[in-house]
């Protein structure tokens, strides 16, 4: 473990020393004048690219490359600075001034009939788009970058664009539509002899051939990028194809073989110094080590991930990691590190969640800026058509002046009625928004009423519940005591004449009495818990359950329980101490399990619950609405709370509640 730490980490240092060392090295050719324009311009470039990551330096070299090369009167290098400042703009999040960007490399192109230049700026374009979010204006400036190469003929160039088409297509959760793209692609590179993206296409095509469940075509694409990557010896190909033949393996389920193709290609990405991917490679260890319930060794390999992807700030692979590591210290029984693996997760799909929710906003902003643009265009055209009539009016006689005198009034009348109308529909859509949100909120205020209306109900359907177990508390004495009392009388009476009197009315008596009693005694048992829970609390009853259990003889049973010095709320603790309740009853009743772990962790704001057996199991899939189940749900929704399942049949169950909890 501390060996593969210190591995890890003298490949994260050994890339950033090489890092520094060459932007170092760069800065200095761009700062002596001794060398050629070209050269300087060349190492500024470089340097550009070596920076990227940090978008406010890599933006203020491209100033000064544009600088340059515009006083050298550079057009290919001045091309170059914008759109290295339209990637830094990017990075930075302002998609709008990206975007303006790539519109004035545009019209430079354009005036210059350089329709390569057009086809490769409107797919750079249509990427920003693609990255804010835009995925259909992104679709449409990629298909007008598909038809130019398609027009001059550039048959790799067009490859490209159906690789871009397909990567759209698969973040946009359509696989068969990607499929369709990365084959176009293959094709065209196959066709045109281009052995090293044909490698990286036949892996790449292989991320929705997995989504659809085509693994095995999967794995044979997978065979022929290595067999490629190998004899072109590009050791970050055959790295990656060993990654995506790990990746399927995993999804088979044949764990086995993921292990041995994942640390393959792990050794080779340590050597090349490939950080990012190496962790990549741990992610698929981590899965196929859980396969074979080896969660020790899997929570290993998932740190190492975790480790990395937060020194790199690779959000996705933290993610990953995290949920890796959650299921390997559930496992284990590391309820609390499971739990602190759990929020990491939940925190990381937030923020991911945020990260969308931003490139929906930036989206809906672009759309009106370029509805505004479009307007003003609009406006542009006809004062220059007024002007150009003006200037020809002006060299006629007097009638055609007052004809066009009269042709400009008209004119400004249906400018003032479009802007009015246009107005008017905007003030139409505003109102028409308005009243929605009125009705939204409407709505939201009644289903609070009856959300109210309804806790109210279940509070003082849980207080009568409440007293009514007080009152059966105090029967317990008086009830089952005379119960008793008589079954001893009888019993005395019949010491001497056991045998003799099996079928005399007296003996049936007692038998049922006592049968009666039983009854009883169980009933007010169940029902006492409640007393307990109320004066003593939640870890109280918890542990008296647990001791009930265990003078029962059936299954060692262990109760974990985390933060509940402080009381919660009455209805809370009732409502969970239930919901454990029927969770036991359910394992005594189904599971046959030798062991049960009872686990109650609270933190600030949250309280989770999990009950474990190693029984019998069942398809969660299948039969998730028992009865049982179905009362577990409804009390963890009286309080707020979210029911999770996981069993496997032959492999036990663990149900998960988290609870909202106000401090």
């Amino acid at each position: 473990m501390i060996a593969r730490t210190v591995l890890l980490l003298s490949l994260v240092l050994a890339h950033a020393n090489l890092h520094a060392q060459k932007t170092d090295s760069l800065w200095s050719a761009w700062n002596d004048p001794s060398n050629h324009d070209t050269l300087r311009l060349d190492a500024l470039n470089r340097l550009i690219r070596a920076v990227r990551t940090d978008a406010d330096s890599a933006y203020s070299f491209a100033l000064q490359q544009e600088h340059f090369a515009q006083k050298l009167n550079l057009h290919d290098w001045r091309i170059r600075a914008l759109e290295h400042q339209a990637n830094s703009l990017l990075k930075k999040g302002d998609v709008p001034a990206a975007i303006a960007k790539y519109d004035a490399i545009l019209a430079d192109q354009q005036c210059r009939n350089d329709s390569a230049g057009v086809a490769g700026t409107l797919r750079s374009k249509a990427s920003t788009l693609y990255k804010a979010g835009d995925f259909n204006r992104a679709s449409e400036l990629y298909h007008q970058a598909l038809r130019i190469r398609d027009a001059l003929g550039d048959t790799l160039g067009a490859a490209r664009i159906m690789t871009s088409l397909g990567i759209l297509s698969m973040d946009h959760g359509d696989p068969e539509k990607a499929l369709a793209y990365y084959t176009k692609s293959l094709a065209m590179h196959i066709a045109a002899g281009d052995s090293v993206n044909t490698g990286v296409l036949l892996n790449t095509i292989c991320t929705p051939l997995r989504s659809l469940d085509l693994c095995e075509e999967a794995l044979a694409n997978n065979r022929r990028a290595l067999k490629i990557h190998e004899r072109a010896g590009r050791p970050i190909g055959v790295a990656a194809s060993l990654n995506h033949m790990a990746a399927a393996y995993n999804r088979m389920g044949q764990p086995e073989k993921a292990l041995d193709h994942a640390r393959r290609s792990m050794r080779i990405r340590i050597d090349i110094a490939d950080t990012v991917g190496v962790a990549y490679a741990q992610l698929q260890v981590a899965k196929a080590l859980i396969q074979l319930d080896r969660p020790a060794a899997a929570a290993n390999a998932a740190s190492d991930a975790l480790r990395i992807g937060t020194n790199l700030v690779q959000m996705p692979i933290r993610a990953e990691a995290a949920e890796l590591l959650h299921k390997a210290y559930r496992v284990m029984g590391d309820w609390r590190r499971a739990l602190e693996m759990h929020e990491l997760r939940l925190q990381l799909d937030d923020s991911l969640s945020g990260a969308k929710t931003k490139r929906a906003l930036i989206s809906r902003d672009l759309q009106y800026k370029y509805d505004k643009e479009a307007f003003a265009d609009s406006l542009e055209r006809v004062r220059q058509a007024e002007d150009l009539r003006c200037s020809y009016d002006g060299q006629l006689q007097v009638e055609k002046e007052r004809r066009t005198r009269a042709i400009m009034v008209g004119g400004t009348v249906a400018l003032a009625l479009g802007i009015i109308a246009f107005l008017l529909v905007h003030r139409l859509r505003q109102a028409k928004r308005l009243r929605e949100q009125e009705a939204i909120l409407h709505d939201q205020q009644v289903d609070q009423l009856l959300a109210q209306q309804e806790l109210k109900s279940i509070n003082a359907m849980l207080e009568g519940q409440e007293k009514e177990r007080d009152r059966m508390g105090k029967d317990l004495h008086d009830r089952l005591g005379g119960m008793l009392g008589g079954i001893k009388a009888n019993m005395s009476a019949l010491e001497d004449r056991v045998e003799q009197v099996r079928d005399d009315h007296q003996y049936k008596k007692v038998n049922h009495l006592l049968d009666q009693a039983v009854s009883e005694l169980r009933q007010i048992s169940h029902d006492m818990a409640a007393a307990t829970l109320s004066r003593f609390g939640l870890e109280k009853a918890l542990k008296d359950l647990r001791d009930t259990l265990h003078i029962t003889g059936r299954m060692q049973v262990e109760l974990k329980a985390f933060g509940l010095d402080q009381r919660l709320e009455r209805s809370v603790e009732i409502a969970l101490y239930r919901i454990v309740q029927e969770l036991v009853s359910n394992v005594l009743k189904h599971a046959k399990a030798s062991e049960l772990i009872i686990g109650v962790t609270r933190t600030p704001g949250r309280l989770s619950v999990v009950v474990s057996d190693n029984g019998a199991g069942f398809d969660a899939t299948q039969r998730t609405d028992g009865m049982g189940l179905g009362n577990v749900r409804s009390r963890a929704a009286a309080i707020g709370a979210t029911v999770q399942v996981d069993s496997t049949p032959g492999k036990g169950t663990t149900v998960s509640v988290e609870c909202p909890v106000v401090e």
